[in-house]
């Protein structure tokens, strides 16, 4: 099996509502998603949210990347040679980790489909399911408090609070 032709797209997807971190406000999570196409029926997908502040790139970057560096390195190798295909992209991509990332997840995604297993399962999973945490953005303390009693009362136990730069110091 080869690998025939790698896709790349943008993806905006509209958050229910606004998420604030340390350095930004945003109300859409852009996404860049990855296809690998083989020469067989199968296709192995991943995907990217990259963050210039967090991942030193741009959805913009991205997407040129994987579709002018990425898809010569990988087009025509053997998708279960993956060590040495993250090699080579590795290199291509040193400061573009979010490029990486969706090709590196789409490889495992399309090396489950020829073993015929789910990811989880290949990748060593054994549970059905595991607990999961939401994470709060930044806002003042009473919605702050508000939201964290939605989110309990739809069954989360983990919530992670984000504080912003000018943290409150308590005694």
């Amino acid at each position: 099996m080869r690998i025939t032709r790698l896709d790349a797209w943008r993806v905006r997807l509209p958050l229910v509502e606004p998420y604030s971190i340390a350095y930004a406000t945003t109300e859409v999570a852009d996404n860049v998603f990855v296809r690998l196409e083989t020469n067989s029926a199968l296709a192995g997908y991943g995907a990217a949210s990259p963050d210039l502040e967090v991942t030193g790139d741009t959805t913009d970057s991205v997407l040129a990347g994987l579709l002018t560096r990425a898809e010569p390195i990988v087009k025509g190798r053997d998708p279960l040679n993956m060590a040495a295909i993250l090699r080579d992209l590795a290199a291509a991509f040193a400061t573009a980790p979010s490029a990486l990332a969706a090709v590196d997840i789409a490889l495992h995604d399309l090396k489950a489909k020829i073993a015929g297993l789910p990811l989880w399962q290949l990748l060593g999973g054994y549970r059905s399911s595991i607990q999961t945490s939401v994470t709060i953005g930044i806002l003042p303390e009473a919605e702050t408090i508000d939201a964290a009693r939605r989110w309990v009362e739809k069954g989360f136990s983990y919530l992670k609070l984000k504080g912003g730069l000018d943290a409150i110091l308590f005694s």
